[in-house]
């Protein structure tokens, strides 16, 4: 695994959420770009930090609760599946990892028909 390919993935995975900042709460975005600018920038080595995860997890699961009064629906769905990704771009440390990643970010991508069909977001 390389920097090069991590700081990769972690901007891949803020421009696919990009389009869906529409949809998501407003705390969700910086969120998640605050996770991926601290993984860029950390590089290859890797922190234990796996006592923060579950607190971010927590909270971000009771923002989506408060936004969206449930946990079920594309909605609350996608914005779950971006911050677990989000979350997930922070432990990784093998080339696999990457490739989780990298499909993640295409689910994400997919995710996008759920609320737009446009021309432009199909060219996105």
């Amino acid at each position: 695994m390389s920097l090069y390919s991590l700081r990769a993935v972690a901007l891949a995975l803020v421009l696919v959420t990009l389009p869906l900042t529409d949809q998501q709460p407003s705390w969700w975005m910086p969120l998640l770009i605050l996770l991926a600018l601290l993984r860029a920038t950390q590089g290859l080595r890797t922190l234990t930090w796996t006592w923060l995860a579950q607190p971010i997890a927590g909270a971000a699961g009771l923002g989506i609760w408060q936004q969206d009064h449930t946990l079920l629906g594309p909605v609350a769905g996608v914005a779950i599946l971006a911050v677990l990704a989000a979350l997930k771009l922070m432990e990784v440390r093998t080339a696999r990892d990457i490739q989780v990643m990298v499909i993640v970010s295409v689910f994400l991508l997919g995710c996008q028909f759920l609320f737009f069909q446009g021309l432009g977001h199909v060219l996105y």
